[in-house]
C-alpha cells in the first residue's frame, strides 16, 4: 500500500508547478516533443544522481531519517502556501535541441524541489531507514517523473489556448496547494506527534 500511496504523492509532486515543469511547458509548446524527450533523459540522470547521493546520507548520518519527517512538515506547508498563492508568470525562455540533456541534467541536479523531494518525501514511505529501500524509492521517482514530464510537455503542446487562461492555472495551483497542505497535516500527525 506505501507504493501505491508513493505513486500518486510522486505524481502530484512532478506535475506541480516547479522548474523542470515550467521547462518542459516550454519545450511542449515551442519546440519539437523531441526536446522534451532528450531533456527529460537528462533530467532522470541527476535525480538518479540525487538518489545515490541521498540514500548513501542514511549510512553517513542514521538519524537523518528522523530529522527528515520534522522538515517535510515545514516543507510541504511552505509548498502548499506557495502554490494556493501562486501567480502566473509568461516569462519563457528558448532552449536549443543541442542543449537539451545538458540542460535537464543541469536543472536536476540544482533544483531544490527535487534535492527536497529525495530528502523530505521519500523517508516517508520507507519502512526502515535503509539505503537499499530509500534507492529503490528514488528509482520509481525517477520513473515516474520522467513519465508525468513527458505527459506534460506532450499536452501542452495541444493545449495552448487552455494554457493562457488565467482562471484555469490558478484552480490547478489552488488543487495542488491544497493537496501539499494536507501531506504536510497527514505527516504532522502520523510521523511527527505519533
Amino acid at each position: 500500500m506505501n507504493i501505491v500511496y508513493f505513486w500518486i504523492m510522486s505524481f502530484v509532486y512532478v506535475i506541480s508547478p516547479g522548474p523542470a515543469v515550467l521547462v518542459v511547458v516550454n519545450k511542449g509548446v515551442n519546440q519539437h516533443l523531441h526536446n522534451v524527450f532528450y531533456f527529460l533523459l537528462g533530467n532522470s540522470s541527476g535525480l538518479l544522481v540525487l538518489a545515490v547521493i541521498s540514500s548513501m546520507g542514511f549510512l553517513l548520518f542514521p538519524n537523518m531519517y528522523t530529522y527528515m519527517n520534522v522538515f517535510a512538515v515545514g516543507y510541504f506547508f511552505y509548498m502548499g502556501v506557495k502554490l494556493g498563492f501562486a501567480t502566473i508568470s509568461h516569462t519563457v525562455k528558448p532552449v536549443h535541441t543541442a542543449r537539451s540533456y545538458t540542460e535537464g541534467l543541469f536543472l536536476s541536479l540544482t533544483n531544490p524541489k527535487a534535492m527536497l523531494f529525495m530528502l523530505a518525501v521519500i523517508p516517508q514511505f520507507t519502512t526502515t531507514p535503509s539505503p537499499l529501500e530509500y534507492l529503490v524509492f528514488g528509482v520509481m521517482f525517477v520513473c515516474i517523473s520522467f513519465s508525468g514530464l513527458f505527459i506534460y510537455g506532450y499536452f501542452t503542446n495541444r493545449a495552448k489556448r487552455f494554457l493562457q487562461n488565467p482562471f484555469y492555472v490558478t484552480v490547478y495551483n489552488r488543487l495542488n496547494g491544497g493537496i501539499f497542505i494536507g501531506f504536510s497535516i497527514y505527516i504532522l500527525v502520523y510521523k511527527v506527534l505519533s
